[in-house]
């Protein structure tokens, strides 16, 4: 899965938050991929998803 970086930023922009936000549930490797667009586990977008409190729809790339 691909997280869409323009989805993820309004999520953070949303709740005031920044990338360093999601280190409490994800490695600063797996932040680096979905900041360079890279494929991601789905575990990974559910716990980006949990911390942002959003759905996980609400952040990935459509038609991947």
């Amino acid at each position: 899965m691909v997280i869409d970086i323009t989805k993820l930023d309004i999520a953070l922009a949303k709740r005031c938050r920044t990338m360093s936000a999601l280190r409490a549930g994800v490695s600063p490797q797996t932040l680096r991929k979905i900041r360079q667009g890279g494929d991601v586990r789905p575990d990974v977008v559910g716990r980006v998803a949990q911390i942002l409190k959003v759905e996980v729809t609400d952040i990935v790339e459509e038609g991947r």
